[in-house]
């Protein structure tokens, strides 16, 4: 495994016993759903949250990157926590493929 790979699987392993940490319902969800966080995550992580577009999507994301040079990497984990504990609710009992066309075009991300 190269370096590379091994970093990413880190951040991977990482993130999972976080989201098992902060919540736990709903990775009890995914699990049942099939539904792991590298679908999705990684994309999230290499674009840092770019896919949200429209003007509300443009100013999270600058918050995001002031944020993430203030504080690093961790940041990112924590904006990934909070879009899914925002958006559960929403997508509450929906299945595997709903959510993965939801987070791959993160276009309407309405935050309170």
């Amino acid at each position: 495994m190269t370096d590379e790979l091994a970093q990413i699987e880190w951040r991977m392993d990482f993130f999972n016993k976080l989201f098992a940490k902060v919540l736990p319902k709903l990775q009890i969800e995914f699990k049942g759903i099939n539904l792991k966080n590298e679908f999705f995550l990684y994309d999230w992580m290499i674009t840092m949250f770019t896919k949200v577009q429209g003007l509300e999507g443009i100013e999270l994301v600058l918050r995001i990157w002031d944020i993430y040079l203030l504080h690093g990497e961790p940041i990112l984990y924590c904006f990934a926590l909070v879009i899914l504990k925002l958006k559960h609710r929403s997508l509450n009992n929906a299945p595997m493929n709903y959510w993965l066309d939801y987070f791959t075009d993160m276009k309407n991300l309405d935050f309170p």
